[in-house]
């Protein structure tokens, strides 16, 4: 009997909740323009969603699920966001779900104004 490379590796490694590639980054974004922020995940079995939230110091809010996008094999998320006032520069979170359970530590993103 033979073992697919994705059988083989189930049998061996314990299935976990996903964790972020990057621990944190630095996205400089200018006014009005916007910017893709990519978070990436290790995660098995896949990330089957994403939740993305954005804090200025003064408040913590959702971001709305139809302003990101996916993978379709569950590694990753792409925000394309963009500042319109210096309350849009702070701190952007993302963190993905499998059937095991809710990212932890999510991935953290610092947004800075970039220069024209």
């Amino acid at each position: 009997m033979t073992y697919s490379e994705e059988a083989y590796r189930r049998i061996w490694f314990v299935a976990v909740v996903p964790t972020c590639r990057w621990e944190r980054g630095v996205v400089g974004a200018m006014r009005g323009v916007p910017v893709d922020v990519h978070c990436a995940v290790e995660s098995d079995p896949p990330a089957r969603s994403y939740r993305w939230k954005f804090n200025n110091s003064g408040e913590t809010l959702d971001v709305p699920a139809d302003r990101f996008q996916s993978t379709s094999n569950g590694t990753s998320s792409t925000l394309r966001y963009t500042a319109h006032s210096d309350h849009d520069y702070g701190t952007l979170t993302c963190a993905a779900e499998n059937s095991v359970g809710v990212q932890q530590e999510p991935c953290v993103f610092t947004v800075i104004s970039a220069s024209e």
